[in-house]
């Protein structure tokens, strides 16, 4: 929450309040709609880490159960898929795992960040207009997301690598896990 919480809890300036008149109200309105879209942003990066947590998270448990399994019950009956071919219990187990993988990918970087990056060009938007309000004396105090766009923009495409190359860390962990317990038989 941090900086940003703090920022939206002083949103409401006395001096607006005081003042009376159409462009205070449209002022204020801005004001309001600033604050929701920043809490919408909040909202969405945390969205985002928990689905990263939760469908990685969820891959590596399928992998170690999947081991687990086969150290414990290395002679478990196998089973038929369709009568096509068979497969150990452990193997099915980690086969899953790169199914959710790709589900929570696809909800992340797909869904989620497609979510935040509509939210952060309404956030410059409304900055924009609130370029000449003045907080406690304080000129551009409505630049959060512009300032951290200006400071870090230029590593989003790092940071996307590196995102990227995490899931697929994960993913290649799933397929040796698949090839040893399929192999292994």
């Amino acid at each position: 929450m941090g900086s940003l919480h703090i920022l939206c809890s002083h949103l409401d300036p006395p001096e607006l309040s005081r003042k009376e008149g159409p462009q205070t109200e449209a002022l204020e309105v801005v004001v309001a709609q600033y604050r929701l879209a920043v809490e919408t942003q909040m909202h969405f990066n945390k969205l985002i880490l928990q689905t990263r947590t939760l469908g990685v998270s969820a891959a590596v448990v399928l992998i170690g159960t999947a081991l687990l399994f086969r150290s414990q019950y290395p002679n478990a009956p196998e089973i038929s898929i369709f009568g096509l071919a068979t497969i150990t219990p452990a193997a099915l187990m980690v086969t899953f795992g790169p199914g959710l993988l790709l589900l929570s990918y696809l909800m992340d970087r797909r869904y989620y960040m497609a979510l935040l990056g509509g939210v952060n060009r309404y956030v410059y938007r409304l900055e924009s207009q609130l370029e000449s309000v003045q907080i406690a004396g304080v000129q551009n105090a409505f630049r959060q997301a512009t300032d951290i766009r200006e400071a870090f923009g230029h590593i989003h495409g790092a940071s996307t690598k590196y995102v990227n190359m995490a899931y697929l860390l994960v993913l290649a962990a799933e397929v040796l896990v698949i090839a040893i317990l399929w192999t292994s038989r």
